[in-house]
């Protein structure tokens, strides 16, 4: 088994939503099972594809410039944003975000 395969594999088996998205052009690039049950999408839909199928919105003071300003210098943000379900209802998701 390759390590992307590994991977992908242990990222299947976390009930946790986990999905990967490339910084440069938010193009989502992993997605887990979990990530389907939390939002709607398999990962069929949405690899290749834009995140803004998500349409996340920051919550409290903070604008996307300073998350990935955040990330870019500490590897870590931890926040709450509002997401789009895939039949349109918006949901909170909180936790971290890390590079």
């Amino acid at each position: 088994m390759t390590d992307p395969a590994l991977a992908e594999l242990i990222l299947d088996s976390v009930k946790d939503a986990v999905f990967v998205i490339a910084l440069d052009g938010e193009v989502v690039r992993s997605w887990n099972r979990g990530a389907e049950a939390l939002y709607g999408w398999s990962a069929a839909d949405v690899l290749g594809h834009s995140s803004d199928l998500l349409h996340t919105r920051y919550l409290g003071q903070v604008t996307p410039e300073q998350v990935l300003a955040t990330l870019t210098h500490q590897q870590c943000w931890r926040g709450e944003v509002l997401q789009r379900h895939r039949d349109g209802h918006t949901r909170c998701a909180g936790g971290p975000w890390t590079l």
